[in-house]
């Protein structure tokens, strides 16, 4: 099943040596890849900036911020421990038993949790939101170009 264009990377587990740990590490891989593309855009933003190349209402300015903040975003999602996301296979790390047995069987309503969730408990929403964005200006801050991303959200989305 295909969700916002994403489907789960196939991982052939009887490859890995030490199964339960390496299975954690794939799972940290995915989010971790995405803060590592945010860290190369903000640094892309930071140089073209520098070199006169981008101001705050240029387009390039533009596109680097969402790309920043659309993988500060996916790295979040990603590690909220509901299967099949990512952070579900760190959690099946420290589980044992019939606790690990019960928590994989919530892969069969891992989506309609993560929908429900999501869209129904404005509490996750408000968690979800002040960590992608705190994120965001962890990764943007260090580089000087900590760009205010929700403005230029909602003037992309609501044109």
């Amino acid at each position: 099943f295909i969700f916002g264009g994403a489907k789960p990377v196939p991982v052939d587990v009887s490859r890995l040596r030490r199964p339960r740990r390496d299975w954690a590490l794939v799972g940290v891989a995915g989010p971790g890849v995405n803060v590592l593309i945010a860290i190369g855009l903000a640094a892309v933003l930071w140089a073209a900036t520098v070199m006169g190349l981008a101001d705050p209402a240029s387009s390039l300015t533009e596109i680097l911020a969402v790309g920043i903040f659309l993988n500060a975003l996916l790295a979040v999602f990603n590690l909220i421990p509901i299967p099949p996301l990512d952070g579900s296979r760190v959690v099946q790390y420290f589980l044992s038993g019939e606790a690990l047995a019960l928590y994989r069987r919530l892969e069969q309503f891992g989506l309609l949790l993560i929908l429900a969730l999501v869209f129904f408990v404005p509490q996750i929403q408000v968690l979800l939101g002040a960590a992608i964005f705190g994120l965001d200006r962890l990764i943007t801050t260090p580089f000087g170009v900590s760009a205010d991303v929700e403005p230029l959200l909602r003037r992309l989305l609501f044109r």
